[in-house]
């Protein structure tokens, strides 16, 4: 007998939260304060000739720092020296993004697949190489002002910079489909620049914090997604098994909630 599924994030939750910050100011201490303070996560894109060279350090975080800075958050991929990747032959494309991911793995000892853009450039030439450079997912600079979760990894469009997110609160609170997202990005030295920091608590402090909302990383909601859409179900739609090493999470027939762990199959009537 057929079972409708429809997929929610993690614990049955129906909205999900994102902030990524690029370039890796010192700014960004500030930034994880507040979001840490808040119970919130986020991903900051780094630039490793700048974190790798002493004579940055006053604006920059230096490597030996970055771990524990971001220690609950995700470091990505920002390109080695911040170009406009669209302006570079292809294999100038892949020597800077390999060589940030090279980089940023030896300091964090973890593997680094995510990216945003330097700039928001990027065009066809510049998604092959970052295929090619073992990048699962890319962020822009194209706010949608809208929350959906992207169709296409590499060309991930965020909701809105941070000035605009709180015009987005109320209508990102009445979000009733599963897999809402609300994306905000930016760079930390703004809040400084335009001596605001109170738009970041003031931001932190609309957002709801109740049991329908996710805090995640970028790359938390990449690994949650593409689990959920690498589910096996059988011909007749009565079980479903999950390949990956994530629990995924889903409501059956739109009311009850069931989770399948990793490497499990469940019936599901």
């Amino acid at each position: 007998m057929f079972q409708e599924v429809s997929w929610v994030y993690p614990q049955g939750k129906n909205r999900a939260v994102t902030f990524s910050y690029d370039d890796g100011q010192r700014f960004d201490e500030r930034v994880v304060k507040v979001l840490n303070a808040h119970g919130m996560k986020g991903t900051f894109n780094l630039c490793s000739s700048l974190v790798q060279d002493p004579a940055k350090a006053e604006t920059y975080l230096q490597a030996e720092e970055v771990p524990q800075v971001y220690r609950g958050h995700e470091v990505a991929v920002h390109g080695v020296h911040h170009p406009y990747l669209e302006r570079l032959a292809p294999g100038q494309v892949l020597a800077e993004v390999l060589e940030d991911r090279r980089n940023l793995e030896r300091i964090m000892g973890r593997p680094v697949t995510g990216m945003a853009y330097p700039y928001g450039s990027w065009n066809p030439m510049v998604l092959a190489q970052l295929q090619a450079a073992g990048i699962q997912y890319s962020r822009t600079t194209n706010a949608t002002m809208s929350f959906p979760c992207p169709r296409e990894w590499l060309t991930w469009h965020p909701s809105c910079h941070h000035r605009d997110a709180l015009a987005l609160v109320e209508p990102f609170r009445k979000q009733g489909r599963s897999l809402s997202l609300f994306y905000i990005w930016g760079h930390s030295y703004e809040f400084d620049m335009n001596q605001n920091w109170e738009l970041l608590e003031q931001i932190c402090d609309a957002l709801p914090q109740d049991e329908e909302t996710w805090y995640a990383t970028n790359g938390e909601i990449h690994r949650y997604v593409q689990a959920v859409q690498r589910l096996v179900f059988t011909a007749d739609q009565d079980m479903a098994y999950n390949p990956t090493d994530q629990e995924v999470w889903f409501l059956v027939n739109h009311r009850t909630l069931r989770s399948l762990p990793p490497g499990e199959c469940v019936a599901l009537k």
